[in-house]
């Protein structure tokens, strides 16, 4: 299934998009090694606004199993549970604030797992039009993690959106070592 030839295919996207991991990384099968800080500069437009617009740089391997049963279905998505029970530590668990709204966890976990998990929210446009400064921290503080991540050898491999005690979470799952794509020929 290589479109004219074409086997990868790489883009960008806001890392705190929920709705954007959940397509590229959950259903698409892209993969992600690379954090950009405001790789398009200063952003006025409505959905960037007052926030450095930072983005993850995907690659996908268009012919890889890993795509292809992502993408017609052939792999039921994984839920927090068979991530924390397989012994993944969510680094980053936030906590609501009194005004309903995730917060960045203060005391993170060590990176110290072959998969580790990290928390975003589900709702960065509604924490930007309710709070710009709590929508900061939460660039500031998954910017400064996935960096570190990255610089440790982890990959993103998935995403995780799911309703977990009473509230939607929005988790990446990134797998520690080099990345390896099987691309077949057709």
């Amino acid at each position: 299934m290589a479109f004219q030839g074409v086997r990868l295919i790489t883009w960008t996207y806001d890392p705190l998009e929920s709705r954007n991991a959940r397509l590229n990384i959950a259903k698409l099968g892209a993969v992600c090694s690379k954090y950009l800080r405001e790789p398009y500069g200063n952003m006025d437009d409505a959905l960037n606004a007052a926030v450095p617009a930072d983005r993850f740089q995907v690659d996908w391997w268009i012919t890889s199993p890993r795509a292809k049963e992502r993408m017609f279905g052939q792999r039921a998505p994984l839920i927090l549970e068979s991530f924390t029970s397989a012994g993944a530590p969510l680094i980053n668990p936030s906590q609501v604030g009194p005004d309903g709204l995730p917060r960045p966890a203060e005391h993170l976990q060590d990176m110290e797992s072959t998969v580790i998990l990290i928390e975003i929210p589900s709702n960065y446009q509604l924490i930007k039009a309710r709070d710009l400064e709590l929508a900061r921290a939460w660039r500031a503080h998954s910017g400064d993690l996935f960096e570190s991540a990255f610089n440790n050898g982890y990959w993103v491999t998935d995403f995780i959106y799911e309703l977990v005690d009473g509230r939607q979470r929005s988790i990446y799952a990134l797998s520690e070592g080099e990345h390896r794509i099987e691309v077949s020929e057709n």
